[in-house]
């Protein structure tokens, strides 16, 4: 098959869905109630449209993903654990084919993949469509979600790394990117982050996925004027991005930062 197509999480990167599952709260899960067959409904679902989206669990909350798949072509969704994060466990999979009444030869199904919450803790649940027997096997598809249980943070707090800052950094508080998100305005502040460069466009990313080249993950602000960085960025089919998270000092104007 020719062209490989990168992660959907390409362009998703301002518009990232934020699933809050709180335990004792609206949503009910399967054996959590009395009423069975309404808390499975409500089980979270995902499927390959919602990569990079991120999910806040509680732990012993279950979610699955529900990925098009077609095992005529060779095709299968393989799970990534080494990027599993210990918080979540894999319960069950399986493939469910097209109806019966459907007579499109070929037609895909869909590979369901379901997990639970096992405990505290933050990563990047990450699946890649491949053939197995391929040597190397080479992904068509990448998926990924990332999964915080029991509030603990993703990307984690690295305040105790040393963390790369451009020469205009300034002192005072460092923030997240969610915090400039949450306000209106900013002058004159530093603001930490993953530099994504692609194209004609550069974003600071909250944090940049597992993809190869990368892609932004959660929160992310378009930066006005990316020639003025003065950092060292990897670069792979005309991508560029800082291999870790960098400081930077910035004015924001409520839609984008521009370097200082």
């Amino acid at each position: 098959m020719s062209g490989r197509r990168r992660s959907p999480i390409a362009g998703r990167s301002t518009s990232q869905l934020l699933l809050s599952i709180v335990a004792g709260g609206a949503l009910l899960l399967a054996g959590c109630g009395d009423d069975g067959g309404d808390a499975a409904a409500e089980l979270p679902v995902l499927t390959d449209a919602d990569s990079g989206t991120q999910l806040a669990l509680a732990t012993g909350d279950r979610f699955q993903l529900r990925l098009e798949s077609n095992p005529s072509t060779g095709y299968q969704w393989a799970l990534d654990r080494r990027s599993m994060p210990d918080a979540v466990d894999l319960l069950a999979t399986r493939y469910e084919p097209p109806p019966d009444d459907d007579d499109v030869v070929g037609r895909p199904g869909v590979e369901v993949f379901e997990f639970v919450a096992s405990g505290p803790g933050a990563g990047i649940v990450r699946l890649e469509y491949l053939r197995l027997f391929d040597d190397p096997p080479i992904p068509e598809r990448i998926v990924e979600y990332i999964v915080s249980v029991d509030g603990v943070p993703w990307p984690p707090d690295r305040a105790d790394q040393e963390v790369p800052a451009t020469a205009t950094a300034v002192a005072g508080p460092v923030l997240q990117i969610a915090d400039l998100l949450a306000g209106d305005e900013a002058t004159d502040v530093t603001v930490r982050g993953s530099v994504l460069w692609d194209g004609d466009e550069a974003r600071l990313c909250a944090v940049l996925m597992e993809s190869y080249p990368p892609q932004c993950g959660g929160d992310s602000i378009p930066i006005a004027n990316p020639d003025r960085l003065t950092l060292a960025l990897d670069e792979h089919q005309g991508i560029r991005w800082t291999p870790q998270p960098v400081e930077l000092a910035v004015d924001y104007d409520g839609r984008q930062l521009r370097l200082r």
